[in-house]
């Protein structure tokens, strides 16, 4: 399995936060197909997983820091561990996106860390940085 066509894999475990960035992605840029998981372990079987039919090979990773199961700083290490995901662009997002975040997420190659949107100027600015790492 070469794995499904998605722009963007989500990893994200609060259903409102996915769906409000999936639909301002799709808003900006109409054709973007979006794959949303809610925890990390998931993320990584459905990266790495080729037997899988819900296997996935997107352009662009959106990763929230604290997830359930897996933490996304594990997930970003192992993506940049692994040929396969090496380049992926990785966008980190956090609730605090504190200074060790931002340095942490760096070390391990994320395009960068940035704090959940939490109005619709902030998730404008966030989308449309996003749909610019897909061009």
């Amino acid at each position: 399995m070469m794995g499904s066509a998605a722009d963007v894999l989500i990893v994200e475990d609060e259903p409102d936060d996915a769906e409000l960035i999936t639909r301002a992605l799709i808003a900006l840029r109409p054709s973007t197909r979006v794959v949303v998981v809610t925890d990390g372990v998931e993320a990584l079987r459905r990266l790495f997983d080729d037997d899988d039919d819900s296997a996935v090979r997107p352009k662009l990773i959106v990763l929230d820091l604290n997830l359930p199961r897996l933490g996304g700083m594990h997930v970003l290490r192992c993506l940049r561990a692994d040929a396969r995901t090496a380049k992926i662009p990785v966008i980190v997002l956090s609730g605090t996106c504190s200074p060790e975040d931002v340095g942490a997420s760096r070390s391990y190659g994320a395009k960068a860390c940035m704090r959940k949107p939490h109005s619709g100027g902030d998730m404008q600015r966030l989308c449309e940085m996003l749909t610019n790492q897909l061009h």
